[in-house]
């Protein structure tokens, strides 16, 4: 599903929960499999209706706005963006919050989930009383009695089973939120004690960049790169990196970053070892790679700058471009700001050239 041309930043932050909804997956044992269908069913529903209507649900609808490539004053403008989309964020993560601790803490009645001490669980997960109340238009009733709710689905009646078991699953996974954002994307991943599937994150991705992408998650895991999941943030970012032989290279070698805020919210990142490891290998490389290794150096300052004085390994380094002599820093700027089929040619020449280091 293309959710592109935002209309709010409502649409943009409730595309990107409905992107990040898991596929279902059946898996053995635990509630019947119909209960986790129509859980399942109504997160979609919920989030396409947030999509398609999001002031049914009362949620601001201030115009669109995100960061692009060549930003000026980019931390300024993040801290703008993240301040928008946090006023929608709030209030679909703090339902979505609440949904999740009426799993952990309610019991079951029939179809219907019954929590006590609604106003505590309100006050804990910063729910938005309108915001519960709007549920109905995805299908599910929260009606209060005294400080007793009743959270029951006419037309997803067999949900309460699975949610409860979905909740309480999440509740146990570490860092808690990373189990939030299993659950709110309805992940039954969550089910074994299993985080996100990386290449499951990486099908929320639009098509076009998700074939691309998935090309290279497939190349470094077939060269035995080790996957992890990290910045997983209100549930609006997410990064997976992946790490090769330490002895080659301590960290991560690529990266793959999907943050809302920009206007293509999918970066790419190949964070080379240091120019001065790098610089000697540079002639047997293709020119491709010679000349984009060239531009993501920064022409050293020296005094100026001064950084790397004291620094044993992290000094400047001399590289030979367009036969020109250039003292570089040590540090190489990893971000790739294209994602065509040119630049994951290029991301597998940098893990060959890296391969090499470990000679």
């Amino acid at each position: 599903m293309e959710l592109n041309g935002y209309k709010s930043m409502s649409h943009r932050v409730a595309a990107s929960f409905l992107r990040n909804l898991a596929e279902f997956k059946a898996l053995p044992g635990g509630t019947p499999v119909e209960s986790r269908v129509a859980l399942h069913d109504f997160f979609k529903s919920l989030y396409t209706k947030l999509f398609e209507q999001p002031e049914l649900f009362a949620l601001p609808m201030d115009p669109d706005a995100v960061i692009t490539v060549d930003e000026p004053e980019v931390k300024e403008k993040k801290q703008e963006v993240r301040k928008k989309l946090d006023k929608s964020r709030n209030l679909i993560a703090g339902g979505i919050d609440y949904l999740m601790l009426a799993g952990i803490q309610g019991r079951l009645e029939g179809d219907t989930l019954i929590l006590q001490n609604h106003t505590a669980a309100v006050k804990e997960t910063k729910a938005n009383k309108k915001f519960l109340a709007a549920l109905s238009n995805a299908g599910l009733y929260i009606t209060v009695t005294g400080d007793t709710a009743n959270l029951r689905s006419e037309q997803f009646p067999d949900m309460m089973p699975a949610l409860q078991e979905l909740a309480q699953s999440c509740s146990r996974i570490q860092p808690a939120e990373t189990g939030k954002f299993q659950f709110t994307r309805c992940d039954y991943c969550a089910l074994q004690g299993e985080g996100p599937d990386p290449a499951e994150l990486i099908e929320a991705l639009d098509s076009d960049t998700q074939v691309l992408v998935k090309q290279a998650h497939d190349y470094f895991i077939s060269r035995d790169y080790k996957t992890q999941i990290w910045d997983i943030n209100s549930r609006l970012t997410w990064s997976i990196k992946y790490q090769g032989d330490r002895k080659v290279k301590a960290t991560p070698l690529f990266q793959i970053n999907y943050d809302t805020r920009y206007a293509q919210p999918v970066r790419l990142q190949i964070k080379c070892a240091s120019s001065g490891r790098i610089v000697g290998l540079l002639p047997e490389q293709s020119q491709s790679l010679q000349k984009d290794f060239f531009h993501r150096t920064y022409i050293c300052n020296g005094d100026k700058c001064g950084w790397c004085r004291n620094k044993k390994t992290m000094g400047p380094s001399v590289i030979q471009f367009n036969n020109e002599e250039h003292t570089v820093c040590w540090y190489v700027n990893p971000d790739i700001r294209e994602i065509n089929s040119d630049t994951i040619e290029l991301i597998k020449e940098y893990e060959q050239l890296h391969v090499q280091l470990g000679g």
